[in-house]
């Protein structure tokens, strides 16, 4: 992973994709800059932020680099599509019982 390549657009880019993989809004997955820093450092930290409906946003990353805040969103991403992979299996087993018991 080639850190020039990683800017605050893009890991705001990839967080709305894992908040649109999550099935949420997809500002419910923020990235903000860690304000919390020493002057004397010279890289930027990160914070994410998720939101869900009718809750207060929770900070799950705080004061992390690009590359860690980077994995993290990723994590979310393939997390959320093996849900929904293991969920679509579950309802398809269901419905083909289902199909059988009606006959």
């Amino acid at each position: 992973m080639d850190n020039s390549n990683l800017t605050y657009k893009a890991l705001r880019g990839i967080a709305k994709q894992a908040a649109q993989n999550m099935g949420l809004f997809s500002e419910a997955v923020q990235v903000v800059l860690n304000t919390d820093r020493f002057k004397n450092e010279n890289i930027d930290l990160y914070n994410v932020y998720i939101s869900y409906p009718h809750k207060q946003p929770q900070k799950l990353l705080s004061g992390q680099t690009p590359n860690t805040t980077y994995y993290y969103l990723l994590g979310l991403i393939n997390g959320s599509k093996t849900k929904q992979d293991t969920l679509k299996i579950d309802n398809d087993f269901i419905k083909s019982h289902l199909q059988v018991i009606k006959g």
